[in-house]
């Protein structure tokens, strides 16, 4: 289950650079979208094939549908799409999902004339919720998310930029300030519970959650054990801006040489356990063909303690992992316009306790008319790129049908909450959900293969939801 989200994440992500190139900041940018998939079960490995081509025969009969817009200026998103079946179109299920980064709503005719919200921190706590009861991986799901991090991560942020603002026209950060964001974070790394229940989210299939957990605990030592309790100094000129610590050291730089940007964290030795690395290219030299780079990681550089007993039981049956996070990823061919004749590549490779280990090869093919083609290979065992899976048909500009696109977080937050665990609110969801079931899916389930279902029992058995469903009825 974890492989197949990857690889749809895989899927919008090279598509989803391509269209961001030509999106003007103050603009709707807006596409309509017809799409269909295919799975190729027989690049899988040997003993998953049979299960596999159960959701081959699903992914056949499926068409996708609808229109896509958002606006960088206000943060705002709007996607309609239906689901269809291609041997029942009539069956297809609308469904919309509209709003900002983090706070959202979903309609569909399956809710009838409700709306509801859906907030990216009570997904979070649905996830772990279902990995308590039934051990779904749908926490793993989470890393993969950049709006989720940054939700998360906001109030740490926040503190950074109330006590030292506008760094770019600064000489230097004093050591008063260092010292200011290191004690703030240390409280809200104490008090902020948003950002833990996060943290317990991407850990929770971890053997040793703690390692992870102790990793994000360690960051203001960090910070303070750079700085040395002295001033960081800012350098800068036309072409390149950099902070260093007292020692000379260099803690991140920028360097902007015509068409070629760089951006480099690279935190000097600590001897504090883990300690994050983050590398951007991009070149422009070629309007038809940008080119990206980007690695980050977060690898152990120092020991990790284990002198209290609470310690060494956690970390005595385990091997200590060198590296939480390991991931890169190479774009070439990046077009600035859109639809035209192109073809667009992506390398991805990613490891570590929090991701996936994986090396994926994505190719986009698009055409003038707005045709496109999207293939995803994975290295098998043999480490040699097979096709998993593919998507094409077209995806073409089109116009929004409201003059602006700009929703309010009070005008969402109003609607009643899609994922309240309450027992009130399950009750009030299955009773007015359930009616309209069997009016809206009845149908669409009528058209799934035999052998999907097949493959969709053995998940879920496999993954004890039978069994939970089952005694939660006795």
């Amino acid at each position: 289950m974890r492989r197949c989200f990857v690889l749809l994440l895989a899927m919008l992500l090279l598509f989803s650079v391509s269209l961001g190139e030509n999106a003007e900041e103050e603009s709707i940018s807006c596409y309509d979208f017809d799409l269909r998939f295919k799975l190729e079960p027989n690049e899988y490995p040997y003993h998953t094939r049979e299960h596999m081509k159960g959701y081959e025969q699903l992914l056949e009969m499926l068409e996708l549908k609808g229109n896509l817009s958002w606006c960088d200026a206000t943060h705002s998103f709007d996607l309609r799409f239906e689901v269809i079946p291609t041997t029942n179109p009539s069956a297809g299920i609308p469904f919309r999902v509209y709003g900002l980064q983090d706070y959202m709503c979903v309609s569909s005719p399956l809710f009838g004339s409700e709306t509801y919200y859906l907030e990216t921190y009570d997904i979070i706590k649905l996830f772990n919720y279902a990995h308590q009861i039934a051990f779904l991986p749908l926490c793993s799901f989470v890393i993969y998310d950049p709006y989720a991090t940054m939700f998360f991560l906001k109030s740490e942020v926040d503190t950074w930029n109330s006590i030292i603002p506008d760094i770019r026209n600064k000489k230097s950060i004093t050591a008063n300030q260092i010292s200011e964001v290191v004690e703030g974070w240390k409280k809200q790394f104490t008090v902020d519970y948003i950002f833990w229940d996060w943290v317990e989210c991407i850990s929770a299939m971890q053997l040793n959650p703690s390692i992870i957990s102790d990793a994000f605990s360690s960051i203001p030592d960090l910070l303070m054990s750079i700085s040395n309790g002295k001033d960081l100094i800012i350098q800068k000129n036309d072409e390149r801006y950099s902070l260093q610590n007292s020692n000379g050291e260099i803690i991140f730089e920028e360097r902007s040489i015509g068409s070629d940007y760089t951006f480099e964290l690279k935190l000097p030795n600590t001897g504090i356990s883990y300690k994050p690395y983050i590398f951007y290219h991009r070149n422009t030299e070629q309007a038809d063909a940008l080119s990206y780079e980007i690695n980050i990681s977060w690898n152990r550089e120092g020991e990790i303690s284990t002198e209290t007993e609470d310690t060494e039981d956690i970390y005595e049956n385990e091997e200590i992992p060198d590296s939480l996070l390991q991931f890169s990823m190479d774009l070439n061919g990046i077009t600035n316009t859109y639809p035209t004749d192109a073809v667009m590549t992506a390398d991805i490779s990613m490891g570590g306790v929090l991701l996936y280990e994986t090396k994926m090869k994505l190719e986009l093919i698009t055409e003038a008319d707005g045709k496109i083609k999207l293939t995803i290979n994975t290295a098998d065992e043999e480490n040699e790129m097979t096709p998993r899976v593919s998507c094409s048909g077209t995806v073409l500009p089109a116009e929004y049908v409201d003059e602006q696109l700009a929703f309010d977080y009070e005008d969402l937050h109003a609607k009643p909450l899609l994922f309240d665990l309450s027992y009130d609110m399950i009750a009030d969801l299955f009773y007015k959900v359930a009616p309209n079931i069997r009016k809206c899916a009845l149908d669409f389930l009528y058209e799934i293969p035999a052998r999907s279902y097949q493959s969709i029992m053995d998940d879920i058995e496999s993954y004890g939801l039978l069994a939970y469903f089952t005694k939660s009825i006795d």
